[in-house]
């Protein structure tokens, strides 16, 4: 069958707040809307560190949450300045439901994994972002 990574996964998919800023930003275009929000078909997964515990990844995530939030308002819109002033954990709850997942198994083995970096220098995220906790 493969072989398990040395790694979780962290899941989110949108919650309706998120939804109402997306439709906010885009108000010209068709209304996105979330009926059955954990029904998202294109939840995002992020390989993290491996925990034993939930207690452990959320102590992790408290504090790194920033950058997951950063790179989902990145592929809804590229502009910072549509992005709310302040991206605090409890708001990063109230817009994403997360899932974590201790258990990732490679089923290919036999194809390598690649990797693909994604940096645009153009974009300084730190001048837009008010971390408050």
């Amino acid at each position: 069958m493969g072989s398990v990574v040395n790694r979780s996964a962290l899941l989110l998919a949108p919650k309706k707040p998120l939804m109402d800023w997306v439709n906010s930003v885009f108000a010209e275009d068709a209304r996105m809307d979330l009926a059955e929000p954990l029904a998202w078909d294109n939840m995002a997964v992020y390989m993290i560190p491996e925990f034993e515990n939930r207690d452990e990844v959320t102590s992790w995530l408290k504090e790194n949450f920033s950058r997951f939030f950063e790179d989902q308002l990145f592929g809804w819109c590229q502009d910072p300045e549509t992005w709310p002033e302040k991206l605090t954990w409890s708001r990063f709850n109230d817009w994403f439901h997360v899932s974590w997942q201790s258990l990732i198994v490679d089923d290919l083995e036999a194809e390598p994994l690649d990797r693909e970096v994604f940096e645009d220098e153009e974009l300084d995220f730190e001048e837009f972002k008010g971390i408050d906790e």
